[in-house]
């Protein structure tokens, strides 16, 4: 569960929307395991009446300046709000997205979801997938309470 959470629009073309999204969680099981941030780009197409579908990858904040300087001003002022204190691990979000379809005929739809995230830091493979279970549950949660409004 993030403990902070930002979202910042970026220029895009009219046909789709798309943001930087800063998100820091809080360190676990007393301290044993560090709060950990994503700085992600995130894609959002919804011109469809039958599908909505996001993508999104983590970005390196020296470099984003590769998508246009106007992605890099948004950035660099974004960056300046975040919290000074941050003792935390940057995870990374490999390439990953969601996709939602309508079930044609019925009040129903399919959730296709794919994110590979690489936690960083010294963590065992073990520990990761036990909480990885409680994290998958709160995603689809979310997901879940999203569509149904």
């Amino acid at each position: 569960m993030p403990v902070y959470e930002k979202v910042v629009d970026l220029p895009s073309p009219p046909t789709l929307s798309s943001t930087i999204t800063y998100c820091a969680t809080s360190s676990m099981i007393s301290g044993l395991i560090s709060a950990r941030e994503y700085f992600d780009l995130k894609i959002l197409d919804e011109n469809s009446d039958n599908f909505k579908h996001m993508i999104w990858k983590s970005v390196d904040i020296e470099s984003v300046s590769t998508f246009g300087d106007e992605v890099a001003e948004v950035v660099d002022a974004f960056e300046k709000e975040l919290p000074s204190n941050r003792a935390v691990v940057r995870a990374w979000n490999y390439l990953g997205g969601i996709r939602v379809e309508k079930v044609v005929g019925g009040e129903e739809c399919l959730v296709y979801y794919i994110i590979r995230s690489d936690l960083k830091g010294s963590l065992s493979s073990w520990l990761v997938n036990q909480g990885m279970v409680g994290a998958i549950t709160s995603i689809f949660s979310s997901i879940s309470a999203a569509l149904e409004n």
